[in-house]
Formats: C-alpha cells, structure tokens, sequence
C-alpha cells in the first residue's frame, strides 16, 4: 500500500476507456494527477475489431505512466441483471454454470455468458484488459444519487442496445439488456473525389437513430410487460423515466416514453467510453 500511494505522488494515473457501437469503437482516456483530472482524450476508430491503429494509440497513452487500467464496457448480447445474489434464487433466472456472475451490494447480481465474455477476451488480448464493466454497473454508477433517493426505470440506451433496470427503495427490481435491430440508410451514387468525405458522414449517421424509436420502444414496452407480469418480479407501476442515451438524437424516444407509457422522462446524454474509464477508476480505488 505504501509503494502504491508513493507511485501516486510520482506518477499520473491513466484510465482507457473502450467503448463498441455498430461501426466505430470509441476510446476515452483519462489522466489524473492526485485527484484531479490532468487531461482527456478521445478517439473514434472506424470498425469493432482492434486494430493496429488503435493499440498505438492506446500504448501512447499507456506510456505515460506505470500506473494504467484499461476497461471495455460489455456488449454481447447473453448478459443481463437479476435482483437476488441468493445462490437458491438464482437458479429461478439462469443457469449458473453458463454464465460468469457478480453480486453488487449483497442484493443484485450482473451476469454474462462465458462463452461470450472469453471470446471478447480473446479479441482485446493484444490490448490487455484489466476490467470488462456490465452496462448496468456503468448504469448504477451513472444513476447512483438518483436511484438512493427515486423509484424510476433507468434505461441506458446507444447505437446498438438497450439496458433497462427498474430500482425501487434503491434496490434492483427488474432488469434487461436487448440489441438493437440495426437500421441502415440507401447509399447513392457520387463522384470519386466526394468518396472520402461522404464516407465520414454516412459512418457517423449509421451510428445515429435512423428510424429505429419505434423499434426502441417496442422493446422497452415489451420488457415492461415482462416485468409487470412475471412472478418472479415484485412490480410496481412505472411513473419515471431516465434515459441516458449516447446518440446523436434521442428525442423522438423520450417524446414516445412519455406519450405512450404516461411516465415523466429525464433525458441525459451520456459518454459510454468516459464513463467506463471513470468506473475504471473507482475499481482501482481512485475516484474521477
């Protein structure tokens, strides 16, 4: 502990942040100093898959200093939250032997495939991860005054899926994770020397919302209907929403939440690669 805190006085701290969506990977650093933050960057890598590119980049940052955590924040589609760590209870959601499990709080329990969390290992294994975050821990960190203190959905929505979790008297009671059916845009005929500026702004649309609220929606109202009517969840109706998206545009969701579920939503736009660099550093005991 004494060399840890001296390393501290000595060197900045390095936080990578990596996050996946449908055609880009998003990498946030953060350095600190002490307790403060030093410096930020961020960088948006065409495709999901590392790349030589990006391990320079991340090796760039890492350099800076001895002290560096790396963390991904999970996207695979077999992983999810349930509202017990009771090994008895547990057994009424899944099959334990598939799936990797983590208890929060001695109350509620985040789980992933083996299978699928091993092969996202494999991936990153030039890159060396140090953390792989469910969503609905980035999502109880990022919520976390707010559901100590309200009764309200929590969704955590991006390019690519949907992460839902009802807390109640700050406990979880419901949660569910779902891909998002990927929506795709025609592409028109252009001239050579448009190709490369074209090509940048219909990567960035791919990642926006085109056309997919109702599919959003049809997913979270089915995922209610799963939670007011299945036994093994204590509900309760829902009268607040909050939807923290990363995408360009999330209007149109939170318009149709309110019009058509009769809940007040709080929208809030969220950085997935910060926030994971952020969670990194409260896993590695230092706080951003």
């Amino acid at each position: 502990m004494q060399l840890k805190r001296m390393m501290e006085h000595f060197y900045l701290k390095v936080f990578i942040g990596i996050a996946l969506t449908h055609a880009y990977t998003e990498i946030s650093v953060v350095l600190m100093r002490g307790k403060s933050v030093h410096k930020q960057l961020k960088r948006k890598f065409e495709g999901t898959e590392p790349t030589e590119e990006m391990l320079e980049f991340i090796r760039d940052a890492s350099e800076q200093s001895p002290l560096f955590y790396t963390a991904l924040l999970c996207d695979v589609v077999e992983q999810g939250a349930i509202p017990t760590c009771s090994k008895q209870q547990v057994k009424r959601f899944l099959d334990v032997s598939d799936y990797e499990q983590l208890c929060h709080d001695n109350i509620w329990m985040t789980y992933v495939s083996k299978a699928s969390l091993y092969q996202r290992l494999e991936m990153f294994k030039n890159i060396g991860l140090d953390f792989v975050f469910s969503p609905f821990s980035l999502l109880s960190l990022f919520y976390r005054e707010k559901i100590e203190k309200e009764d309200a959905l929590f969704i955590l929505s991006d390019a690519t899926s949907l992460a839902l979790a009802v807390f109640v008297n700050g406990e979880l009671r419901f949660a569910a994770y779902d891909k998002v059916e990927r929506q795709t845009r025609p592409l028109l005929p252009v001239e050579d020397s448009e190709i490369d500026e074209l090509h940048a702004i219909f990567m960035d649309l791919q990642e926006d919302d085109f056309d997919d609220t109702s599919v959003r929606f049809k997913s979270i109202e089915k995922r209610l209907q799963e939670y007011y009517h299945d036994e093994r969840y204590a509900s309760e109706f829902i009268e607040k929403i909050y939807l923290a998206d990363s995408r360009i545009s999330a209007d149109g969701l939170t318009e149709m939440l309110e019009d058509q579920l009769f809940a007040a939503v709080e929208l809030t736009k969220i950085d997935l690669a910060f926030e994971t660099a952020k969670l990194a550093s409260m896993e590695a005991e230092y706080a951003v």
